[in-house]
């Protein structure tokens, strides 16, 4: 696979967005690596997860692997259906640093899309623009293609905060996706970026009670 870099200020980002997607290509090579983790208390509810500069929510079923390999600074992985499934369904979450004077998601997104076409054959781009939800707003990268063998669906949520990007990607088969949508969304969208941990520290679990009605998450 080619070395992807863009002569602009949005290199990183792309840099970024491509170490993302190379996350689940190596993931299908490696699938020992989807048996390697412990899971979470498996009681059907969910913990939030604490990070130097950000934490998000884990369902207790899903393995949660804080090991920072393959450049994620986490990985969520769902159950296996059977003992024959060749595929875990997931979320990974990618930190970059970046230029925040200069930085444009719009334009890093749409540098990238050549290398997703370069990765993935039969690519089709199902949402490419910014959100704002609850306040807040962040571009989602939503599409789908083969490789290999695999018919892929991946979204993207990309964030910008302070001199800090943050890409969170929910990878599914194409026909298991309406299954894993929501609980990949809901984890996606749990996180909340902090900056009260001054060093990086293990990963920290909290149990997580939903709020009341009517209450934010």
């Amino acid at each position: 696979m080619k070395a992807f870099s863009l002569h602009s200020s949005a290199s990183k980002t792309s840099r970024f967005f491509s170490a993302s997607i190379c996350v689940w290509i190596l993931l299908l090579a490696t699938p020992a690596l989807l048996h390697a983790q412990q899971k979470t208390n498996n009681n059907g509810g969910w913990s939030r997860i604490f990070r130097p500069t950000y934490s998000i929510l884990a369902p207790h079923e899903w393995r949660v692997d804080s090991s920072q390999t393959r450049g994620c600074d986490l990985y969520f992985f769902s159950p296996k259906e059977d003992a024959t499934d060749p595929f875990s369904e997931n979320v990974n979450v990618v930190l970059l640093p970046i230029d925040s004077t200069t930085f444009n998601l719009e334009k890093a997104v749409a540098s990238n899309l050549t290398q997703i076409n370069q990765m993935l054959a039969d690519v089709t781009i199902l949402k490419s623009e910014t959100v704002t939800e609850n306040g807040r707003s962040f571009y989602v990268l939503d599409y789908q293609g083969k490789y290999g063998v695999h018919n892929i669906r991946i979204t993207q949520h990309c964030f910008a905060k302070g001199n800090m990007s943050y890409v969170l990607t929910l990878t599914t088969r194409i026909d298991t996706y309406d299954k894993y949508k929501d609980i990949g969304l809901k984890i996606m969208k749990s996180i909340i970026f902090e900056n009260t941990i001054a060093e990086p520290l293990p990963v920290m679990v909290q149990d997580y009670t939903p709020p009341a009605k009517g209450q934010n998450q």
